[in-house]
């Protein structure tokens, strides 16, 4: 089960001499080792290494990239989200209302097909065009994808009816396509693109509108609103048996993502876990405290409660936890710090381990996720290690 170990994997090992790992993943490698991933739909997009938007298929991972450096994200993992903006490509369809504003399906979209996108053209000043969604209040965030075509005047988003405009104008090149977004709790959102200056004219791909407090990868819709299914990533069965020590062991996942998990969310990074949740060892997030924790669970009594170190980052910086646990000796690190040691606690049976979701009444991740490296030793390494493999 092991990949090609990487140069940030290697260094510590050899410096501390500790063993190999026993299993371990680079997802920057495109490797995928052995998981499955289970997502019964065919919507769910990621960026190419050749920088235009893809759909994988249903149940298929996504290994995403940055479409403008082309570098490579990692294994992305979302929750699910609908999207509930009808023609999120096509805006010359009735369901936008132009106002001074004329609509045209002429651009090259995100995917790199001619025609898939449309362009707005304002015909006086403050040209609108805006859909209407009847759904009850909730948190919801409005995204597009925008391009500068013609002109320098104001380019302005609202899903609240003009109430509130939000002025995105300096995120907006003629060459290359940016993503803006806006969240707001509101009921039947009313959303859309103002543009200032008559004879202005700008690209728009990808309209989006789903609850929740962050845009996610874009969901293509026509008539109706589309769900994309969470993403449910697991190594179970005969592949984890045997790399599973059921007395100790060791985990280090790295990732990044770009936006702060829901507010008192715990975000699961990785868990090992009875696919109940009464038998769970769980690296993860608080949004509240802004740390990372080590959870354990045994018998469905709590083993570990409080080891924390502070210092979450949610803008895309590179991170990275390591848990190490055995009969009365866990403890965790991140980014360099030790937490506290834990010397009472009892050691859970499990039978799989997810990545980005947990069985658990704290339940998956709520904002995506670009895991890096995922690694596993069936030792309890000594606490030197978690910090030098988390620096």
């Amino acid at each position: 089960m092991l990949g090609v170990l990487s140069p940030s994997i290697l260094r510590p090992i050899a410096a501390w001499m500790a063993p190999p790992p026993t299993y371990y993943i680079d997802f920057l490698g495109a490797q995928t080792g052995g998981l499955t991933v289970t997502r019964a739909d065919a919507t769910a997009t990621y960026f190419g290494a050749d920088g235009l938007l893809a759909t994988a298929a249903a149940n298929v991972h996504r290994i995403d990239h940055d479409p403008l450096t082309m570098a490579r994200l990692g294994l992305l993992r979302e929750p699910a989200r609908t999207n509930r903006a009808l023609y999120a490509r096509d805006l010359t369809n009735a369901a936008w209302v132009k106002t001074s504003t004329t609509a045209d399906m002429d651009q090259i979209g995100l995917d790199g097909v001619a025609d898939s996108a449309s362009s707005l053209t304002a015909t006086g000043d403050n040209g609108t065009a805006l859909q209407t969604v009847t759904v009850t209040s909730a948190e919801r965030t409005l995204s597009l994808y925008l391009k500068r075509l013609v002109g320098t005047g104001t380019v302005e988003i609202t899903i609240d009816n003009g109430t509130t405009w939000t002025d995105v104008t300096s995120s907006l090149s003629s060459s290359a396509w940016a993503r803006v977004d806006r969240t707001q709790t509101l009921a039947n959102p009313v959303f859309g693109v103002r543009l200032g200056t008559s004879g202005d004219s700008v690209a728009v791909d990808f309209v989006q509108v789903e609850d929740g407090h962050c845009p996610t990868s874009p969901i293509a819709t026509t008539s109706a609103s589309v769900q994309r299914n969470a993403d449910a990533i697991v190594l179970s069965g005969a592949p984890f048996n045997q790399v599973w020590n059921a007395a100790e062991g060791t985990a280090l996942v790295e990732w990044s993502m770009m936006d702060a998990p829901a507010a008192s969310a715990f975000p699961p990074l990785l868990s090992f876990n009875d696919t109940g949740g009464n038998e769970r060892i769980n690296l993860f997030l608080s949004e509240a405290s802004d740390g990372f924790f080590l959870g354990c669970v045994d018998g469905g009594a709590a083993q570990v409660t409080g080891m924390t170190v502070p210092g979450a980052a949610y803008d895309g910086t590179v991170q990275r936890i390591a848990g190490a646990w055995k009969l009365n000796t866990i403890r965790m690190a991140a980014m360099g710090t030790l937490s506290a040691l834990d010397t009472s606690a009892t050691i859970p049976t499990v039978t799989q381990m997810q990545v980005g979701d947990q069985a658990s009444a704290l339940g998956p991740a709520s904002t995506p996720v670009w895991f890096r490296r995922i690694a596993y030793w069936g030792v309890r390494l000594p606490d030197e290690v978690l910090v030098a493999l988390t620096r």
